[in-house]
């Protein structure tokens, strides 16, 4: 099947190339990849001759690529040295790129313009008020099935923040998992709502919590991640708490959200508690939605996408 799958893929691409080569662009945008791990010759062939009409190549990662294998050194140094601009989301993923090559990079963190507008018209966080002083308070995990494996490191301490809540607080603790696989781990005390991901459940299921969390392992690829689901959080006014690893030091800030120790578990039940007060969390969601304003807008994106394209028009 995967073969299958390839050889589609691969034919579809290539008419395409061959399209671009004969009715020239003004620019290719590659996100990671044009095709599987392994980009064949003929690929970057039709690549180079496209490049030779004077078509703007933007070439735009926002994860370890090399260390989780989508790409092999060779086609990661091809894209490096014909792209004229390099997108990456942070320093990290610049420094994987060759000396000589880092002057075409841009910084430009992910961001996400499908919720922020909610927040701005609708009283979201009336809403939200109202379940915390009912005694119910949502976390919210988004993040496909090769990320389950962080949610399940934590998941115990989850349990027993749910525990210490309703044993103190008399509140109740739900996690809302929206990924496209269940989290199967059985907890005693914390309510686990499995949400199979689509676009539009995953925006309902932000918009009904008031927590975001994004657990991560101290790994290689772990410091190479682009923080997308943190900043899809901050834009719909989510408190946030991660792991003190990568990226996440940059995206939560602590008037906005708790960053964790990788060691010291413990911290995820303690800033759960920090943030049951209703008037404490009431703060850090609008910090939160001021933090994705100032530092992740969707507007600021676009402007920067809209200046970068249109520079093509000097290749006439």
């Amino acid at each position: 099947m995967k073969s299958i799958v390839y050889i589609h893929v691969y034919f579809r691409m290539l008419w395409a190339l061959i399209n671009d080569l004969l009715d020239r662009p003004d620019a290719i945008v590659v996100h990671k990849r044009i095709i599987s791990r392994y980009m064949p010759l003929s690929y970057k062939w039709l690549v180079s001759l496209i490049l030779k009409r004077n078509v703007l190549l933007i070439w735009d990662f926002d994860d370890h690529i090399l260390n989780n294998k989508e790409v092999t050194v060779s086609t990661f140094n091809f894209f490096s040295q014909h792209a004229n601009a390099i997108i990456v989301t942070h320093d990290y993923l610049k420094s994987l790129i060759l000396e000589q090559y880092q002057p075409k990079v841009h910084i430009l963190p992910t961001t996400d313009g499908d919720m922020y507008e909610m927040y701005r018209s609708e009283d979201l966080n009336a809403h939200r008020i109202h379940l915390l002083n009912e005694g119910c308070i949502y976390l919210v995990w988004v993040a496909t099935s090769v990320n389950l494996k962080h949610l399940e490191s934590i998941i115990d301490e989850l349990d027993n923040a749910a525990f210490v809540l309703a044993k103190d607080w008399g509140k109740h603790l739900f996690l809302k998992v929206v990924c496209d696989a269940p989290l199967l781990h059985k907890c005693q005390h914390l309510k686990v709502e499995n949400i199979k991901w689509t676009r539009k459940d995953a925006v309902m299921a932000m918009k009904d919590s008031h927590i975001g969390i994004m657990p991560l392992d101290d790994s290689i690829f772990s410091k190479g991640k682009g923080g997308f689901k943190l900043v899809q959080y901050l834009s719909i006014g989510l408190p946030c708490i991660g792991t003190n690893v990568g990226y996440n030091k940059q995206v939560i800030s602590e008037n906005c959200g708790y960053l964790i120790d990788y060691d010291k578990p413990e911290g995820w039940t303690d800033a759960i508690l920090k943030l049951v007060n209703p008037s404490n969390w009431q703060q850090l969601s609008r910090n939160a939605y001021l933090q994705w304003e100032t530092n992740f807008s969707y507007d600021r994106n676009l402007a920067f996408w809209r200046d970068l394209l249109l520079s093509a028009e000097w290749k006439q």
